[in-house]
């Protein structure tokens, strides 16, 4: 028994490897032109998986929070081998001016996130979501910046 056991453990993969549909992950950077301009740029920057035909864009939307949206265009990829096989990048940025000094939600979505995530359920099929906040009224200047890239492969065997 322990010798099946053990090589039921042997064969397990030592790394987790995921797919997507082309989104994998993605983040939304609000910035002013100047800390008391209501002229925000907004910049939407995902991670895409390059193995994909469908790219970022066309069917997703930029909600600016005010009741004003557009549909972001079609972005081809740039391909990022050093994150890994298959990943790429793409972004779009685009002003908005804002009519008052107010705090605001900006969204993007996009339907069909991603393809054989492990840990949800018929996730092909899920919606990609991501939002920032920008809050214009107390003189924010910016919402927060990622200063690293994603993980997107980890070694089990390394923990």
């Amino acid at each position: 028994m322990k010798k099946i056991l053990l090589l039921c453990l042997l064969a397990l993969p030592c790394g987790h490897l995921l797919l997507a549909s082309h989104l994998r992950c993605g983040y939304i950077i609000a910035e002013r032109s100047n800390c008391t301009s209501r002229t925000v740029k907004i910049k939407i920057v995902v991670f895409t998986n390059t193995a994909s035909d469908v790219k970022f864009g066309e069917d997703g939307i930029l909600y600016f929070g005010d009741g004003t949206s557009i549909v972001v265009p079609r972005v081809e990829n740039t391909p990022r081998p050093d994150l890994g096989a298959n990943i790429g990048m793409a972004s779009y940025t685009v002003n908005h001016l804002y009519g008052s000094l107010d705090s605001y939600l900006i969204s993007y979505v996009e339907p069909n996130r991603n393809g054989g995530v492990l840990n949800m359920e018929d996730s092909f099929w899920t919606t990609f979501y991501t939002e920032t906040r920008i809050n214009l009224a107390i003189g924010t200047c910016s919402s927060p910046v990622f200063l690293s890239p994603p993980v997107f492969f980890f070694s089990a065997s390394r923990v």
